[in-house]
């Protein structure tokens, strides 16, 4: 049986990759947005001989900025040999795949416990895996619904809708096409959920420590994530307390190993 799940989340990563690739191989430009900045910060991580590396803008200072996220892709376009333009647009395509198939992995892991035919489990993954992907927020049907037209509508319109804030999701930062941080985090979060997942099946220490280190990950990839995310652990917490699964003692604990391994990592 895991097998067969493992098949379709390579298969999913394949397809990922290469079509995306495709995408952006018409259109490879980095110009426009934030693409710049994140060009400029993988090209100082590519060229600099010191950790933490210099900013491209301000002499003699590094970079400040939670920019982890453009040094492993500088250490990835390392690995694969290939020019900094193309391994940008290269690393869009290696988030894209990552994603897909990550999301695959935990709306399956989801319905672990349901016993679902594998077929059903298997759909259910797909859908969803692709809603997460490139799927939207309903702001155009919401639009459609409250104008009457969709004359004038602008599709970036749909991550500033909610006054005062910026809601971005994947598959518009996919259209877009910055490398920034809350792209780059993206199978960073998704992994982490997966380990929650683990954790509530089998509360091992090995998983809490993992949990932690992700989550320093995260405040070095995307700081706001290691917040939301970290505030989903709590909530986890408080509702295993509730639900007589674990003691104050044990919540402190995994609390104290979690935080921890975040501080150290």
């Amino acid at each position: 049986k895991i097998g067969g799940f493992v098949l379709v989340e390579e298969i999913l990563f394949a397809a990922g990759l290469f079509v995306y690739a495709i995408v952006r191989g018409y259109q490879p430009d980095i110009l426009g947005l934030e693409k710049f900045m994140d060009f400029g910060f993988i090209k100082s991580y590519l060229a600099s001989a010191t950790l933490p590396a210099n900013d491209m803008w301000w002499a003699g200072g590094a970079i400040n900025y939670y920019s982890f996220g453009h040094f492993w892709t500088s250490i990835l376009i390392r690995i694969w040999g290939v020019a900094a333009g193309v391994g940008y647009n290269l690393m869009l395509a290696f988030i894209l795949a990552s994603t897909i198939s990550l999301a695959f992995s935990v709306i399956v892991n989801l319905f672990a416990e349901k016993e679902l035919p594998r077929s059903k489990a298997v759909l259910a993954g797909l859908v969803g895996s692709l809603l997460v992907t490139l799927g939207g927020n309903s702001h155009t049907i919401w639009y459609l619904l409250t104008k009457g037209t969709l004359t004038g509508y602008w599709y970036a319109d749909a991550t500033r809708f909610i006054q005062n804030t910026i809601h971005e999701f994947p598959g518009y930062s996919f259209v877009v096409s910055d490398l920034h941080g809350h792209v780059l985090s993206l199978p960073i979060v998704l992994i982490f959920i997966l380990l929650l997942i683990s954790w509530q099946k089998e509360r091992k220490r090995l998983i809490e420590v993992g949990l932690g280190i992700l989550l320093g990950v995260m405040a070095m990839t995307n700081t706001w994530d290691s917040a939301i995310y970290g505030l989903l652990v709590v909530m986890l917490l408080i509702l295993c307390f509730l639900s007589g699964k674990l003691k104050v003692r044990e919540i402190i604990e995994t609390g104290v190993i979690i935080g921890v391994s975040a501080v150290i990592t």
